[in-house]
């Protein structure tokens, strides 16, 4: 067995992107838990939380970060980029 990874599911939807620290999880098409961990450009990881629905990145640098959704049916992957 492998990790299923959906990274071209529409089951989540990250918003607005580009934003100034606060974004928005749409995660409608998540059936059960979920968590959710932040790892900036370098691949550190920054940021984990579970079933949540709202990402506040407002006291971290300018740039790109990398979202990792795993929930019980697989992986979804995102890039968010933050601009104070």
């Amino acid at each position: 067995t492998g990790i299923n990874h959906l990274d071209n599911s529409s089951a989540v939807n990250i918003y607005p992107n580009p934003s100034n620290g606060i974004f928005t999880i749409d995660n409608a098409g998540i059936k059960g838990d979920y968590s959710v961990s932040i790892y900036n450009a370098v691949g550190k990881l920054v940021k984990e939380s579970n079933n949540v629905t709202l990402l506040d990145l407002t006291g971290y640098g300018n740039g790109i970060y990398y979202v990792t959704i795993s929930t019980e049916v697989g992986i979804i992957n995102r890039k968010i980029s933050l601009i104070n």
